[in-house]
C-alpha cells in the first residue's frame, strides 16, 4: 500500500476479530462469548454491549456529538472531518472522493493507500475495510443483517430523530457493497464469516458464532 502506515494502527496481523454491527440479530450473550477470545470492534451503539472492546467506529459526526462515550477506553475511529476537532482523541480514516463528483465517495474496498477506505455506504463496511488493511486473519460479523428482524431495525431500537435510521434502500446499499467486497477479501486470505442466521447479506460463509470460534480453534 502507498503512503505511511498510521502510527495508531494496531498490530493485529493474523489475528481474529469480531466486528459487531447494530443489527437486530445481535445478542449480548454472543458478544460476551467473544471476550478474551477475539479482538473486538464495535459500531455505534454496540459499544454498550462491549464496553471492553478494542475499538469503536462511527462515521457520523452527529453520533459523536450525541453519544460520545467518555468511559470507552479503546480506540475511537471515524472518517468524519469535523468530529476530531471536537474530540481530539478520535483517530481518523479517510474516504476517497469520486473524480468529478462532489460529495460522492468510492464505495468499494480500498487496499492501495494506508488509512483510505471505501465508504460502502456504511460505517460497518468502513471498519471492515480498515481491518483488511490491518491484515487480520479472520473476521466474525455480528449484527450485519441488512434487514428488519421481528419488526426491529437495530438491537437497541431506533435511533433518535437527530440520527438517521435505515430504510429498505439503505439495506440494499449495505448488502451490495459488502457482497462486492467478499471475493477481494477472500483473495487477501481473510476469512469473513457472517454469524447472523437472519442476515440478508450473502457471499460470506454463514456459520453460528460458537461454531466459528471452534473452526478457528478459539
Amino acid at each position: 500500500m502507498k503512503g505511511v502506515r498510521p502510527d495508531w494502527f494496531p498490530h493485529w496481523e493474523n489475528q481474529y476479530v469480531a466486528l459487531v454491527g447494530g443489527g437486530a440479530s445481535v445478542k449480548r450473550s454472543d458478544v460476551d462469548h467473544v471476550r478474551g477470545k477475539l479482538r473486538c470492534v464495535v459500531i455505534n451503539e454496540s459499544h454498550q454491549l462491549a464496553p471492553w472492546a478494542d475499538a469503536l467506529y462511527s462515521c457520523d459526526e452527529k453520533w459523536w456529538k450525541l453519544r460520545f462515550p467518555k468511559q470507552f477506553n479503546g480506540l475511537k475511529i471515524t472518517v468524519d472531518q469535523i468530529a476530531p476537532r471536537l474530540f481530539p482523541e478520535l483517530k481518523q480514516l479517510k474516504l476517497r472522493p469520486k473524480p468529478n463528483q462532489h460529495g460522492k465517495y468510492c464505495e468499494w474496498l480500498l487496499m492501495d493507500e494506508w488509512g483510505e477506505v471505501g465508504s460502502g455506504q456504511s460505517g460497518g463496511f468502513q471498519a471492515l475495510n480498515w481491518l483488511a488493511q490491518l491484515q487480520v486473519k479472520g473476521i466474525a460479523l455480528l449484527g450485519f443483517d441488512a434487514c428488519i428482524i421481528d419488526h426491529k431495525i437495530h438491537w437497541h431500537g431506533t435511533h433518535p430523530v437527530e440520527l438517521n435510521n435505515p430504510d429498505q434502500s439503505t439495506f440494499v446499499g449495505w448488502k451490495r457493497w459488502l457482497e462486492h467486497a467478499a471475493p477481494q477479501l477472500e483473495k487477501l486470505g481473510i476469512e469473513v464469516i457472517n454469524c447472523s442466521m437472519f442476515s440478508a447479506v450473502g457471499m460470506f460463509k454463514r456459520i453460528e458464532l460458537k461454531a466459528t470460534l471452534a473452526r478457528w480453534g478459539l
